[in-house]
């Protein structure tokens, strides 16, 4: 991609109603650890070796399969980029006197390697589209209108992409540009996060955070941004 390197009632009533919900149902609004051993509550700690309960549990992570955290969505930037080992990141690209870059909402500005880049989108209005439609093969491009434009990606950068197609040499101008899809990319996701960015990095957890590798930048993610662990 030419880069370099959403009548007024009183608070007594709605505070009654929702001590009744917890009456009946004491178990919403937790966290949720399954697996050979489960646990629901409030997620304090997750380490390479256990994960610590506010409630007193310690489960070992060993036999653990998925951590849900309880934690409310947060809004996603349309655009970002798909690694090839099903790292979804999503955040802003950017002009710069070296090409175009990127800047993650979660990692902070990465140089990304061509070669390790699945996809890049500029809405999320067609990514379902990979996913579901069994007949979109990689390589293609995807414009706003939805128009599958398949063949051979010969080019990419600030200002347009160009697609060697059955039909001839197609260009498609940035700003028209909805999907660059280069090469498949793995399905599961390791590390959900709240904002919908999946972790399949190299990673590390630290307690209240996670280490994450990407290239020889180390940078944290507290726990609380976590929406799924799977293990």
């Amino acid at each position: 991609m030419g880069i370099k390197s959403i009548k007024a009632v009183s608070a007594r009533p709605i505070c009654l109603a929702a001590a009744c919900m917890v009456l009946l149902n004491p178990g919403a609004g937790a966290d949720s650890v399954t697996g050979e051993e489960n646990a629901k509550g409030t997620v304090q700690s997750v380490t390479a070796a256990e994960i610590k309960m506010k409630e007193g549990k310690t489960l070992p992570l060993a036999k653990v399969r998925k951590v849900e955290f309880d934690g409310f969505a947060v809004a996603a930037k349309d655009a970002g980029v798909f690694l090839k080992d099903g790292t979804k990141l999503t955040g802003v690209f950017r002009d710069s006197p070296d090409g175009q870059i990127f800047r993650s909402t979660t990692l902070g500005p990465l140089k990304l390697k061509n070669e390790d880049v699945s996809a890049f989108f500029y809405d999320s209005e067609f990514l379902g589209k990979l996913a579901s439609d069994k007949n979109l093969a990689a390589p293609l491009v995807i414009d706003k209108k939805g128009v599958v434009y398949a063949g051979k990606i010969m080019w990419s950068d600030t200002k347009s992409a160009g697609v060697k197609t059955s039909e001839g040499l197609k260009k498609i101008p940035i700003e028209e540009l909805s999907i660059i899809y280069y090469s498949a990319f793995k399905p599961s996701p390791s590390v959900i996060l709240r904002n919908g960015d999946i972790i399949n990095l190299t990673r590390e957890f630290k307690g209240e955070s996670m280490s994450v590798t990407f290239g020889d930048k180390k940078i944290d993610v507290p726990i609380k941004a976590i929406k799924e662990i799977n293990l």
